[in-house]
């Protein structure tokens, strides 16, 4: 049978949330999608589920059985029967797969599935473990998949099902809780209707237009009609979102929609997830407690993971899934202890798809907003992680990485890092205030499955969505309204096409400075002043003399030191921040309640007490 690519929603949805019966077509294309277990197929399971909870009255006998078949007939984890190649493991799909092993069992308690005969109750329990968990982790240590426009979607809308349809109270207060934390992330990086921030996993077309970012449906849901794409109340009926859009109970707390409403000037610190040497420490647990949580993380081929990863590719069975096949062969050799060797030696490309600690650094005003992940792991491997973007009003981005290439041409994996997507190596980056400055050393030891390494990094500088734009050898400025950016190279730039400018070169630098014309003046004032900013490298040292629009607010230089600190005028920037530091709130690492406060209201979550207190 061949099976129709589908949305993760269909049109029918919006009939079906307004009590009228709908066109159940696309609703049936779900249940084939979900049936052939194509990956993603639990995306679709979350709309099948929604659908068989709030409307079964609304669809026909046939269709009605049809959904349950499904519902009853799916592989919900890794430890079942298949030979399929979904992707369980991923920080999102964890969540959806449990959440709707959980509400599957739910809505069966008394009857026996089909892939793992068990009754449904006992579904419900296996997916309540592991949701007690995965919330557990998130309140204590964020999100490994950071900031992430594409990702958050796939967590903020399974939650909210939950939410809705959970028969344990318990069990909702802590997914209501996480949706909380999602959804105060969207608001402290939101600008212009969009959420634009620095990110564990982005894509192209997420990064090089605002507009295409999968969050925008819950942004416009949550904060308003700004970057909403149907408009106030019309969720767009195809997304996963459109779930979250027509949900029944979950309310944005005040606080939270007053913080992504704000106009006034915030510099935000947040720290999400763990470094992988933190993981047997602060995770602690048997194999399969590390392990997932290093397959979380991505992280697979590490020194510090192999040999978990090769204990559950073993114990599961995960030969036949296209994602890890290439493990395989590495399988003989587990029981002999030398893998973890074997990894610093091969040192594999695959170490970068591992998704680590950030410390993110956010300045957000009425004209711009910038994002860096501080320091994040410079030199090394990357994958998807996006580690600095500079936005101005009217979706224009701007962010500059080291080309890379899929280390794997099949479909599955064959997708970052890429051109724009990630980094082949990861740039050294700093922000402060209105700067930012990444330095990108190709030089190094080459990797086993490493492709051939780009000797150049990019900048994406939009030409055609600004009002203006000026450029000369090393630098590019442009306007949009009354916002203003800068970029300084370190060496000659080369544009290609109206987006690309070309740095070449084996070590190259960027310096971006953010402005507006109140601040700095006309463009041609403020290109002078970034022009005449030296930006001078080394491989020990990295120095940007600032531009004047820098210097009127009393800084003069920002460095890197290889190894040692970041340099503001000489003196230690700090870069290694505690969960959130704001002017809402300060919270600490791994907390056990996060309170948040601001124009007169606020928001206590207690962990220990599964509380959550608004005034």
């Amino acid at each position: 049978m061949a099976v129709k690519m589908t949305g993760a929603s269909w049109p029918g949805i919006l009939d079906l949330a307004a009590g009228r019966r709908c066109d159940e077509a696309g609703l049936l294309a779900l249940c084939d999608f979900v049936d052939a277990r194509i990956d993603c197929a639990d995306f679709r399971m979350v709309t099948l589920l929604k659908v068989r909870y709030a409307w079964p009255e609304l669809l026909s006998d046939t269709t009605r059985e049809r959904v349950d078949a499904t519902i009853l007939g799916f592989r919900y984890w890794m430890d079942e029967p298949g030979d399929d190649s979904m992707c369980f493991w991923s920080e999102n799909h964890q969540c959806i797969f449990a959440v709707c092993e959980y509400l599957a069992g739910n809505l069966f308690p008394d009857t026996v599935f089909g892939n793992l005969p068990v009754l449904g109750r006992t579904r419900a329990e296996r997916g309540a473990d592991r949701l007690r968990v995965w919330l557990a982790d998130r309140f204590r240590f964020g999100f490994t998949e950071w900031l992430s426009n594409t990702y958050y979607e796939e967590d903020i809308t399974p939650l909210s099902l939950l939410v809705d349809h959970a028969p344990d109270e318990w069990l909702r207060s802590e997914a209501t809780m996480v949706l909380d934390l999602l959804l105060l992330d969207l608001a402290l990086h939101r600008f212009d209707g969009r959420f634009v921030a620095s990110s564990g996993r982005c894509y192209e077309a997420q990064k090089c237009d605002p507009a295409a970012a999968d969050v925008n449906e819950i942004l416009g849901s949550a904060f308003g009609s700004q970057g909403l794409s149907k408009g106030p109340g019309e969720p767009d009926p195809n997304r996963l979102s459109a779930t979250f859009v027509l949900r029944e109970r979950y309310q944005v707390p005040e606080v939270i929609r007053a913080i992504a409403t704000s106009t006034a000037d915030h510099e935000i610190r947040v720290s999400h997830g763990l470094d992988l040497p933190e993981v047997a420490a602060r995770v602690g647990g048997d194999v399969e407690r590390r392990g997932l949580f290093f397959w979380l993380m991505e992280a697979f081929t590490t020194p510090e993971s192999i040999n978990d990863t090769m204990a559950l590719f073993t114990r599961w069975g995960l030969r036949s899934n296209s994602f890890l096949a290439a493990l395989a062969p590495f399988a003989p050799l587990a029981p002999t202890g030398l893998l973890p060797a074997l990894v610093r030696v091969l040192n594999p490309a695959t170490q970068g798809v591992a998704i680590q600690r950030s410390c993110v650094f956010t300045h957000r005003t009425a004209h711009w907003m910038l994002s860096a992940a501080q320091r994040y792991h410079p030199r090394e491997f990357g994958d998807q992680q996006h580690l600095w973007q500079a936005t101005l009003p009217g979706d224009v981005s701007v962010f500059a990485t080291h080309p890379g290439a899929p280390m794997f041409d099949d479909t599955a994996r064959g997708f970052s890092p890429a051109y724009w997507v990630g980094n082949g190596r990861n740039p050294d980056v700093i922000a402060h205030d209105n700067a930012v400055l990444a330095v990108h050393d190709l030089a190094g030891r080459r990797g086993y499955l490493e492709p051939e390494r780009l000797r150049f990094s990019h900048l994406w500088f939009p030409t055609e969505r600004f009002d203006e734009v000026l450029v000369g050898g090393d630098w590019v400025c442009g306007r949009k309204g009354e916002s203003l950016i800068g970029v300084r190279s370190a060496e000659p730039l080369r544009q290609q096409g109206s987006n690309e400018f070309i740095q070449e070169g084996e070590l190259t630098g960027w310096g971006v400075l953010c402005s507006d014309v109140a601040e700095s003046g006309e463009l041609t004032r403020f290109a002078r002043s970034v022009a005449a900013g030296r930006l001078l490298l080394s491989r020990r040292l990295a120095t940007w003399h600032l531009p004047e629009a820098a210097a009127a607010r009393g800084r003069r230089t920002l460095a890197l030191a290889r190894g040692g600190p970041a340099l503001l005028d000489g003196s230690p920037l700090e870069t290694a921040y505690p969960r959130l530091e704001c002017d809402f709130g300060s919270v600490p690492r791994e907390p056990e309640m996060i309170e948040i406060s601001y124009a007169g209201r606020g928001l206590r979550l207690d962990w220990p007490r599964r509380t959550r207190e608004q005034w």
